[in-house]
């Protein structure tokens, strides 16, 4: 497969999908069966909308598929045109890359992607998130130099361990980074990364 491209002279809207839990053999978990949902209607709303999806595995629960597959293949069959999705493997240039790992590595991965589509990181874009996520991703996003991204929060129904993942994510975050601005928003600056992955496996056990 040859790298995608954009040859329009207006760059058409660009839609950066979050992903989250997958479950065995590819399943989207209630958070991202609600984030895809929010995507779709984006695209029905703007039938030029590329969407990026770059999500890897989520822990060991999925297996072979990752986010960004199983997020893709729920799109494609429940309406979405695939011309209109952009993953990874639309570039060869990127086929021994490791899917993301967290935010911080999908963020990495969409400054490649837009690079390879000729679109500057300050070009408006659009984002779709849990909205739990929203305020650290505002920074994050502005650490990585995205400095015009429209974040849609989406707030997913209540379900069986949602709770959970939340208390995860903020046990993770204070693991992994610092606090510099002192706003409470632990996602920010130095990044400690996987020298504290044995402190981490009681709190994701």
């Amino acid at each position: 497969m040859s790298d995608f491209s954009i040859t329009t002279e207006k760059h058409p809207t660009i839609v950066f999908v979050h992903g989250y839990e997958v479950y065995e053999n590819g399943r989207l978990s209630p958070l991202s069966h609600a984030v895809c949902e929010a995507t779709k209607r984006l695209w029905e709303m703007n039938s030029d909308v590329r969407v990026i999806i770059l999500g890897g595995w989520h822990l060991k629960e999925a297996g072979t598929y990752t986010i960004a597959d199983a997020m893709m293949t729920y799109l494609i069959t429940t309406g979405m045109s695939p011309k209109r999705i952009i993953t990874k493997w639309c570039f060869k240039s990127l086929d021994e890359e490791m899917p993301p790992r967290d935010t911080w590595e999908e963020l990495i991965h969409l400054k490649g992607i837009l690079t390879r589509l000729n679109i500057s990181p300050k070009a408006p874009l659009q984002a779709v998130a849990w909205d739990f996520h929203v305020p650290r991703l505002k920074k994050m996003y502005a650490t990585y130099g995205l400095t015009d991204v429209e974040i849609i929060p989406v707030t997913p129904p209540t379900y069986k361990g949602l709770c959970h993942r939340r208390w995860i994510e903020r046990m993770a975050r204070i693991a992994r980074f610092i606090d510099p601005d002192g706003d409470g928003i632990i996602c920010h600056g130095t990044r400690l990364g996987r020298t504290l992955n044995e402190n981490l496996k009681p709190i994701i056990r």
